[in-house]
Order: structure tokens, then C-alpha cells, then sequence
């Protein structure tokens, strides 16, 4: 069994070990609904059946060869106007932890929207943050993530792992203990209390990092394929593309990226 030394302030000071669960967030979700979990419990398993990613999408994984876990982190009365600032900021966080771990190449990493981690234009780390709501207010959030460390073959072409990338085993529990630690001391959890200086940093850092930023790339909407360059993503986590109609806005899952570039 895997023996998590917690040398941080609050993210796995408790931590739950199951070699198989269903979903981490499910389970994150109905232990905090009946109280049964500290702020900053982590959840961790080895084989996931039935994980989930963003707008209802699977997160498949290999037992034994990623990382599947969920932390639960109670926020300081966020306000739903600013839930994908919060998101923002732990993409930009788990890129950090990603950029500083594996510093050679540091720039292959970057977030593709709206909260995946690519290395070397594809998938290896996707992150599904749910909510628990009081009328306007955030009052607790599950943050699932899932990360290819070790797996080697995958059924998406666009997916890929960490062990790919570096041509090398990687040791999954010094990542994770690093991982923890690193989002331990730099994800805040009052966005509250942030400046607007903090708050335009946020927003920069993550527009910066995106995948396939200024650049020309295919998607595909409810219509046919079209040609557009990626500006941004706004401040409710919308993606802003610049079309031959001008400057739009997506919704996540309305619009998809085409991974190949255009002639």
C-alpha cells in the first residue's frame, strides 16, 4: 500500500488509499456532503473504473501505470461569478508544478482549454473540477485529476503519457508527493481576497500558456470544419476565436480543436 508522507498544510493531511473505486469525485462528493472529509482530503486509487472527464466524457486509465485521485478543498465563500478564475488558476498551477518538475523542455508543456495539461501537442493530464454550491456561492469543490505517468498504449490518438514523452519510467509516487506539496503551497483558496493586479495575472498567465495560442488551427462546431486562430479564453471560460466572421465565443463542448495543422 501506498504511504503518503503529508509534509504539507492542509492538501493530504487525510488521505484514503483504494487499490479500486469507481470515481474519486463521486466518492470525494458523498463523503463531503455527509461531513466525513477535512478540507484539502485526497483520494487516491489505482485502478478507476468508471472516471469521468469534462461535460460527461470518460477518463480511461490503465490500473497500476497513472495517477487517479481527487482533492477536496473547501474555498473561502467563492463567489459563482469567478468559479472558472478558479479553474484557471489551478491549470496555470498544475502547469507550473509541470514546468518546474520536468524543467528540460519546460516549454512543451502548455493548458489546452479549458483545463487539460499537453506535452508536446497532446494529452496528459485532465482535470474535472465540480462544484458544491450555497445560492450563489462556492462552498466546497472536487478537483479530479487524472494523469498519464507510465501508460504506453492509448485508444486516442491525441493522448499520450509522461514515460512516452521522457523515453523512461517515471516513479508515480515522487510525483504525486511533489504534486501535493507543490499545489499545497501555491493554489490559493481565498479568490476573494485577491487584487485586481493578482486577479489580471491569472487571466494573462493562462491566455500565455494555451496551446495553440495566435496560431491558425481547424475546428469543428455544429457545422462544417472552419479555420480560426485562438485569442483567449474569457473570464466565464469561454474561448475566443477570431473566424472570417470576426472575433467569437465558445462554449465548452460546443466547438472542438482538429489536431492537425492547417496547409
Amino acid at each position: 500500500m501506498y504511504n503518503y508522507s503529508a509534509n504539507t498544510q492542509y492538501i493530504g493531511k487525510q488521505f484514503l488509499y483504494l487499490t479500486t473505486c469507481h470515481s474519486t469525485n463521486d466518492l470525494a462528493k458523498s463523503l463531503n456532503s455527509r461531513g466525513l472529509c477535512k478540507n484539502g482530503m485526497v483520494i487516491f486509487t489505482e485502478n478507476q473504473t468508471h472516471g469521468r472527464g469534462q461535460q460527461g466524457t470518460s477518463w480511461v486509465s490503465e490500473p497500476g501505470q497513472n495517477l487517479t485521485f481527487s482533492i477536496i478543498l473547501r474555498l473561502s465563500d467563492l463567489s459563482l461569478d469567478k468559479q472558472f478564475l478558479f479553474n484557471k488558476a489551478l491549470s496555470i498551477h498544475l502547469l507550473g508544478f509541470f514546468r518546474t518538475y520536468f524543467s528540460n523542455p519546460a516549454y512543451a508543456f502548455h493548458i489546452k482549454w479549458p483545463n487539460d495539461v499537453y506535452l508536446n501537442g497532446k494529452k496528459i493530464a485532465g482535470i474535472l473540477v465540480e462544484n458544491s454550491l450555497s445560492g450563489t456561492h462556492i462552498t466546497a469543490s472536487v478537483l479530479g485529476i487524472g494523469l498519464n505517468v507510465n501508460q504506453q498504449v492509448f485508444d486516442f490518438p491525441t493522448a499520450s503519457s509522461l514515460a512516452i514523452a521522457f523515453d523512461k519510467p517515471i516513479d508515480r509516487y515522487e510525483l504525486l508527493n511533489s504534486l501535493l506539496l507543490y499545489l499545497d503551497e501555491n493554489l490559493p483558496l481565498n479568490f476573494e481576497t485577491l487584487s485586481m493586479a493578482e486577479v489580471q495575472t491569472i487571466h494573462k498567465v493562462y491566455d500565455a500558456t494555451l496551446w495553440g495560442l495566435h496560431q491558425p488551427r481547424w475546428y469543428q462546431a455544429a457545422a462544417d470544419p472552419f479555420i480560426a486562430t485562438l485569442k483567449g479564453v474569457d473570464e466565464q471560460g469561454l474561448l475566443i476565436l477570431e473566424t472570417k466572421q470576426g472575433i467569437e465565443r465558445f462554449e465548452i463542448k460546443s466547438v472542438q480543436f482538429i489536431n492537425h495543422p492547417v496547409d
